[in-house]
Order: structure tokens, then sequence, then C-alpha cells
């Protein structure tokens, strides 16, 4: 599994949105816009309220409700995606390449919230049901990491999971970085399936060296 991992100081994720957008046409030959898909905005329109807005325990119930896997067991952030992709992206409509952002924040992962608090800075792109990346404004707010970090070590041990230890090595670096950056991690073998036009990943390591991409 290969992935292209970037980064950029100076520049936020509508930038790299725009960056990464360019990327994949450039190397499947294809034109045109991909559509932007708001994740707060799809949920709210659908559920009514911004997952950030009610507690951990009314997700679970929705997800409880929709029969979807892990919904008392899983990180409360795998719950509200299992919430998400189950009941709301099939009500909104979008192309079959679109970018899904700004994120619930407690989605956030390392992203940095919107200056109003409503969502986080990150986004995925997806061709279809393909993931292609993940890629945010990085958060380089140590105290901001610290204190996520420190609620993931309890939401883990409330379920039972095992703990990591708080990264101090990236809290004590984060200071060094300039604001705004943003990262993204793009899947080259995804991007390789979509060029030989294939939908099982282990099949692109498989090709004769006369039909391999490049």
């Amino acid at each position: 599994f290969t992935m292209l991992e970037w980064y950029r100081q100076g520049a936020d994720y509508t930038m790299c949105m725009e960056e990464t957008e360019d990327l994949i046409n450039s190397v499947l030959g294809w034109e045109g816009k991909w559509d932007r898909v708001s994740y707060v905005d799809a949920f709210e329109k659908v559920h009514g309220f911004v997952p950030a807005d009610v507690t951990g325990e009314k997700i679970r119930e929705i997800a409880e409700g929709a029969k979807i896997s892990g919904a008392m067991t899983d990180s409360l952030h795998e719950v509200i995606d299992g919430v998400f992709f189950a009941t709301v992206l099939p009500k909104i409509e979008h192309g079959e390449r679109y970018i899904l952002c700004q994120f619930p924040v407690p989605c956030a992962s390392l992203s940095k919230v919107s200056a109003d608090g409503r969502y986080a800075e990150r986004f995925e792109a997806y061709v279809g049901e393909l993931e292609m990346c993940n890629a945010f404004t990085e958060l380089v707010d140590a105290e901001e990491q610290r204190r996520r970090f420190l609620e993931e070590v309890e939401e883990r041990r409330s379920l039972g999971k095992e703990v990591f230890p708080v990264d101090e090595d990236l809290l004590a670096r984060l200071s060094s970085v300039s604001s705004p950056t943003y990262g993204n991690a793009l899947g080259v073998d995804r991007l390789v399936m979509l060029a030989m036009g294939v939908k099982d990943i282990d099949s692109i390591h498989v090709f004769p060296p006369s039909q391999r991409f490049g």
C-alpha cells in the first residue's frame, strides 16, 4: 500500500482541495470541477442538528435506530461517520467525483476547527465510493491538541479499548509550524485502480509489465 503525503505552509485546506482536484484530474486525464459536499450542512439538513451540538448518546441512539454496527461500542467519530454514510449521504445530490468537506468537530482528528466552531477544516475526496485522500488544515495549537488527545484517552478507556500514550514529541514540535499549514495523504494504489479501470485493489499488483500504469 503506497501513500503520497505532502504539506504546505501558508495555505489552508481550501487550497489543498483545488490542488488535489487538479492532481487527480491531470493524472487521469479528467476535466471539470468536483462537487463540494459540506458534511455538517448535509447532516443538519437530514437530522436537524450538527453533531457537535448534541451529546454523544444522542448520536449513538440514532446509529442504533439505524442498525449501524458498533453504535454503542465504537468511538464517537466512527459512529458519526456510520450515521452519515448510512442515513445522510444517500439523500444528498452529488456527482461521481466529489469532495466531502467541513467535517463535524468530533471528527476533527488533527485538523483545525473553523473560527465559528461549526466544523473542522478537513476533507476527503471520493470517486464513487472510493475514498482517495484525507486532508486538513493542520491544528498547530498544542494546548488544544493535548485536550483532544486526553479526550480520546478517556473515550477509549470508557469503551474498554487499548489506551495509547499522548504524543508529547508532536506537542512539543507544534509551535515550530506556522499557521495556516495543510497536509494531505493520497492513496496511490487507488489512483492506479482508477487509471487501470479495476475495482479490486489487489489486482493492480498482478498486471503484466506491458499493462502497468505509467
